[in-house]
């Protein structure tokens, strides 16, 4: 029973963070080009007062296919992953930047780069990942219409969708396959597809 002068606002029980493995597909940055995004997400940051940092350069990536969640990442899927991803050859390509926007969530949204364009290279090559991935028998994420972005940091209130004043851009020429360990805010870097 409830003291009356607690009006129920007693301690509650901690948020359970998730746990297991995400396994997905991704482009990264070029080393330069992370740190021009890591100076755009410090810039963000200080000019709206954002308590959270931005993510570390490492980290920075554009997910393309989510290949799901498990407690158990098992060595057969990583190894039938690569094997579609290998299949999915591509033409280098360059990919633009040129909006900051946040989508929204219910906790902390997320910041990101995103694109007035359409980047076409970057939706062909998904494409072709999904059809490959697919192919194997892996029962994957993939949405044909979903807008390609860059996770920057966090904010608790949306930010003002605007222009970059100099646009992001590099050449894509490899697709990475990360495994997101959930709850630990850590990726490992599994495989590269390189052309």
């Amino acid at each position: 029973m409830l003291n009356q002068l607690d009006f129920g606002s007693g301690p509650k029980p901690p948020t359970r963070r998730p746990t297991g493995s995400n396994l997905f597909t991704a482009l990264r940055p070029d080393e330069a080009t992370a740190r021009q995004v890591h100076t755009v997400a410090r810039d963000i940051r200080d000019m709206y007062r954002a308590h959270r940092q931005p993510l570390s350069s490492r980290r920075l990536h554009v997910s393309l296919i989510n290949l799901g969640h498990s407690e158990d990442l098992e060595d057969s899927m990583i190894f039938t992953a690569r094997e579609a991803i290998d299949k999915a050859r591509f033409e280098p390509f360059t990919i633009t930047f040129d909006r900051i926007m946040t989508f929204k969530q219910e906790a902390a949204r997320p910041v990101v780069l995103c694109s007035n364009g359409e980047n076409i290279g970057l939706l062909k090559l998904t494409a072709r990942l999904a059809d490959a991935l697919y192919g194997v028998g892996l029962d994957i994420g993939y949405n044909p219409t979903f807008r390609p972005h860059m996770t920057l940091l966090y904010h608790h209130a949306p930010i003002e969708d605007h222009q970059l004043p100099t646009p992001i851009t590099w050449t894509v020429n490899e697709v990475w396959l990360i495994h997101s360990l959930l709850g630990q805010g850590r990726y490992e870097f599994l495989w590269p597809l390189r052309n």
